[in-house]
């Protein structure tokens, strides 16, 4: 079992898209800057071949790395698109005076 780094982004209010397409399921994300100061959060959502776009997953930067599963819709495995790209998102707080640039580490299990 080992990590495979798929790149680091630092999110802005617009999709950044992580460069190394994926076929993997079970991910790992790390989180880089001062965090805390941070008033702001990310949204994660995969990019697939065929067009279609999964629902966001929120992120919250945090100090330790969180590991977590993305699964592939089991009616796109069965049409064979198992390749897709993630996008990351910064959204602001409602109520922020502040914030500063984090950064997201996303590696996935190999």
């Amino acid at each position: 079992m080992s990590w495979k780094l798929m790149g680091t982004v630092t999110p802005t209010d617009e999709w950044s898209l992580f460069p190394v397409p994926t076929y993997a399921s079970t991910f790992r994300i790390t989180y880089g800057g001062n965090l805390a100061l941070v008033q702001s959060y990310g949204y994660l959502r995969q990019f697939y071949a065929v067009g279609q776009v999964s629902q966001a997953v929120r992120l919250y930067p945090k100090s330790e790395s969180v590991i977590f599963e993305l699964p592939i819709p089991q009616d796109l495995i069965d049409y064979g698109q198992v390749q897709r790209y993630l996008s990351i998102k910064k959204i602001f707080n409602r109520y922020r005076s502040f914030d500063v640039w984090w950064t997201a580490k996303l590696e996935e299990l190999i």
